[in-house]
C-alpha cells in the first residue's frame, strides 16, 4: 500500500518499466508476474485437468479408499497439487527474458545495423561459437539464446513456447516445465492404472464380463479413456525431454540441429550432471528489472526499446 502511494506521487513522467515492456507479454500484480499474451490457453489445460481429476474423484477415489488405503487417493491428491505448482510457476515466470539494447548504446557499439555482420564467433570455455545478431532486440544473443516469434523477445536457453503452458520455456523455468509434464504423465498414468484395475476388480469378485463390469462403473471407461489419451501426448512429451535432459541440449537446438565441436558447451558431461544442472542447480536471477521507477524524458525507459522513439532500427526475421 505505501508502495502504490510512492507510486502516484511521482510526476506524470515517471512509470514502472513494466508499463513500458516492448514484448508480447502481459504482467499481474503490479508487474511481479509475467506471462505471454497468449497465457489464456492455460484456462484449456486447468480443464483438462479438472475434468479428469474431478471424474476420477467422483468414481475411483471411493474404492481406492475402501478396498486398498486411503492413502493412494491422498498421495494423488498431492501429486496433484504439485502438478499445479508446477503449471503456475511455469506459467508465471520470468522464462530468462534478454533486456533488449537501447538505441544509443546499439550505435554506439555496432553502428548501423544495416551494416552488421549477422553472426560472430566468440570463444566459450576455450572453443569457438557463432553467435547471432537479433536485429529486433538490438544485440548478439548470448550463446543458445534465441528470439521467440510469439513473445517478440530473447530468451535465454530457449526451449520453446508452449501454449498450454502459457509462456516460453527458457533458462529460468524449464525445471518447472518439466516438473510440470512429468507430474501430469505420473497422476495419468496412476489415473489410467486404477481405473483398469477398478473394472477388472469387479470382474473377477463379482464373476462379470467385461462388458458388465464396464456397465458396472462407467465412470471407470471414461477415466481410462481420457487418461489414455493424455498420457499419450503428455507421456511421450515427458520421456522426449528427459532425453534432451540427458543430452544436454534444449528443443530448439534439437529441431533446428544445433551442434558444437564442443560438447561442454552444452552437456555437463554425464546424466546424472545434466539433470543435477538442469533441474537441480541453482537458478539464475531475472535480467529484468520491471517494477524499477524510470523517467520517460530521460530515456531510461528506453532501455527496454519501449517507446516510440525507440523503435528498433531494422525488423528483421530471427
Amino acid at each position: 500500500q505505501l508502495a502504490r502511494q510512492m507510486y502516484d506521487r511521482l510526476p506524470t513522467t515517471m512509470t514502472l518499466r513494466w508499463q513500458n515492456f516492448p514484448g508480447n507479454n502481459s504482467f499481474l500484480c503490479d508487474g511481479r508476474l509475467i506471462v505471454s499474451r497468449d497465457w489464456g490457453t492455460v484456462g484449456c489445460s486447468l480443464f483438462l485437468i479438472g475434468l479428469v481429476s474431478i471424474v476420477f474423484y467422483i468414481f475411483e477415489a471411493p474404492f481406492l479408499w475402501d478396498t486398498l488405503s486411503p492413502a493412494i487417493p491422498l498421495l494423488l491428491a498431492y501429486v496433484w497439487l504439485l502438478m499445479l505448482v508446477f503449471l503456475f510457476r511455469t506459467t508465471f515466470t520470468d522464462p530468462g527474458i534478454v533486456p533488449r539494447a537501447p538505441k544509443s548504446e546499439s550505435l554506439a557499439l555496432y553502428g548501423d545495423q544495416a551494416l552488421m555482420p549477422r553472426t560472430k564467433e566468440v570463444m566459450v570455455d576455450g572453443a569457438p561459437m557463432q553467435v547471432k545478431f537479433c536485429f529486433t532486440c538490438r544485440l548478439y544473443r548470448p550463446p543458445r539464446c534465441s528470439h521467440c516469434s510469439v513473445c517478440d523477445n530473447c530468451v535465454e536457453n530457449f526451449d520453446h513456447h508452449c501454449p498450454w503452458v502459457g509462456n516460453c520455456v527458457g533458462r529460468r523455468n524449464y525445471r518447472f516445465f518439466y516438473g510440470f509434464i512429468m507430474s501430469a504423465s505420473l497422476l495419468s498414468l496412476a489415473f489410467f492404472v486404477a481405473s483398469i484395475f477398478h473394472i477388472v476388480h469387479i470382474s473377477h469378485t463379482e464373476n462379470k464380463s467385461a462388458g458388465e463390469a464396464i456397465g458396472a462403473t462407467p465412470g471407470s471407461m471414461v477415466v481410462a479413456g481420457l487418461c489414455f489419451v493424455v498420457l499419450w501426448m503428455v507421456g511421450g512429451m515427458a520421456c522426449y525431454h528427459t532425453a534432451l535432459v540427458a543430452a544436454g541440449i534444449t528443443t530448439n537446438e534439437n529441431i533446428k540441429g544445433a551442434r558444437t565441436d564442443h560438447p561442454a558447451a552444452h552437456s555437463h558431461g554425464t546424466f546424472a550432471a545434466n539433470v543435477f544442472g538442469y533441474l537441480c542447480g541453482p537458478r539464475s536471477p531475472s535480467l529484468l528489472q520491471l517494477r524499477e521507477v524510470c523517467d520517460l524524458e530521460s530515456g531510461d525507459a528506453r532501455d527496454y526499446g519501449s517507446t516510440s522513439t525507440d523503435e528498433p532500427l531494422t525488423r528483421g526475421t530471427v
